[in-house]
């Protein structure tokens, strides 16, 4: 109706373009006015596909999940010149055009590694066990390099580059720890029912043939934490951010768990590691503006898992990984949260899991996807207080 014509303007730009191009298609005297609002349909339509689709992607990537939006046609390269209304008005202004596309490069990149790497699970294991994924990790390096010499000088605010970064560091991350992954899954291929610190670095990451890739992986879960701790302010955007940067952050902290525990990481840099644990946790705890904050909750899991491991859930532990029992009973204990004491007196301030702690079994993370990152089953999941 008339009277509310002004705040559909306001309020429903893109539903009153719409309406304006179908009234204005069979008008022959309006043919010019038609292609105007049609191409600016096309843009409104194009900010909805591509948010779409980067939404739908990080989502797939983080779950580790097919993807159901699959963004661009192949032909189609998107620049910051297709989105006028995000252009900088001036010289100094935030350019959140450049942003969308560099975010647009950094998923599809997600996307391709995804595609690759995680094709399928039978795929997958193809791969770890012939040892011939080096070539897409070295492509895929090649390009994050590439990208970040484009758009390392984008101009925005600092809390959105560090955004970027987290995103460039986790595909880094995400890409170079398939092959700690692959270490881990040769060495469960054998049958055994344990898995030994000796039997995936025997003499070390740097005696393995994937020693590149496994120190690359450490060194980007590394920098995500620096990111978190020294780049961004925990009260005023950390506290704000959406979960996936969360879950970036967590993955990296799982990781690092993993790969000391695995003696992928040398035990000089147990200490260092620690330290930066507890100031992520930290961070985390600044952030979280109550008990229910997703940020508390985080740091109080990472805390249980890095500081405060009780001898009643190392004995849990290696009683899943002598192999005595039955496959259900395993299962019952994998599921089973253990306890750990709060107490200061019970636990090593330096303290960084050993390999027999977190029970690593064949049938558990190693041979799943899914579990790249996965919490291990020793982890003090607490499923109330989510």
């Amino acid at each position: 109706m008339p009277q509310f014509l002004s705040d559909t303007i306001k309020h429903e730009s893109f539903l009153l373009t719409a309406a304006l191009v179908v009234a204005s298609r069979d008008q022959s005297d309006l043919t010019e006015l038609h292609q105007s609002i049609w191409q600016h349909m096309r843009r409104l339509i194009l900010d909805v596909v591509l948010v779409t689709y980067l939404s739908d992607r990080q989502i797939s990537i983080r779950m580790g999940q097919a993807f159901w939006s699959r963004g661009p046609a192949l032909s189609a390269r998107f620049t910051a010149d297709d989105f006028p209304s995000l252009q900088p008005r001036y010289t100094s202004g935030e350019d959140f055009a450049s942003l969308l596309q560099a975010q647009v490069e950094l998923t599809t990149l997600f996307g391709n590694a995804h595609d690759i790497l995680f094709a399928s699970k039978q795929r997958t294991g193809e791969l770890m066990t012939r040892g011939d994924y080096t070539k897409y990790i070295d492509d895929a390096s090649r390009a994050i390099v590439a990208w970040d010499l484009v758009w390392n000088g984008l101009k925005c605010s600092q809390h959105l580059k560090s955004c970027l970064k987290m995103m460039e560091k986790y595909l880094r991350l995400y890409v170079n720890a398939f092959a700690f992954q692959a270490v881990l899954y040769r060495a469960s291929a054998s049958g055994t029912q344990e898995v030994t610190k000796s039997a995936c670095f025997p003499h070390s990451a740097m005696a393995s043939p994937d020693a590149r890739h496994v120190y690359e992986a450490v060194d980007a879960a590394e920098a995500l934490l620096r990111i978190a701790i020294e780049d961004i302010d925990a009260e005023k955007y950390l506290r704000f951010m959406p979960a996936r940067f969360y879950l970036y952050e967590i993955h990296s902290s799982v990781f690092l768990y993993k790969a000391h525990a695995s003696g992928a990481v040398s035990s000089g840099k147990h200490a260092q590691t620690a330290n930066l644990m507890r100031r992520f946790i930290g961070v985390l705890e600044i952030a979280a503006t109550d008990a229910d904050h997703i940020a508390a909750k985080y740091a109080k899991l990472l805390n249980g898992l890095w500081f405060h491991r009780s001898d009643s859930s190392a004995d849990a532990t290696r009683k899943r990984n002598s192999g005595s029992n039955a496959h259900s009973d395993e299962l019952q204990e994998v599921n089973a949260v253990p306890t750990y004491s709060n107490e200061v007196g019970d636990a090593d301030s330096n303290h960084l899991p050993s390999f027999d702690e977190i029970g690593l079994q064949p049938l558990d993370w190693i041979e799943s996807v899914e579990g790249l990152f996965s919490m291990p089953a020793a982890f003090p999941w607490d499923q109330p207080i989510f």
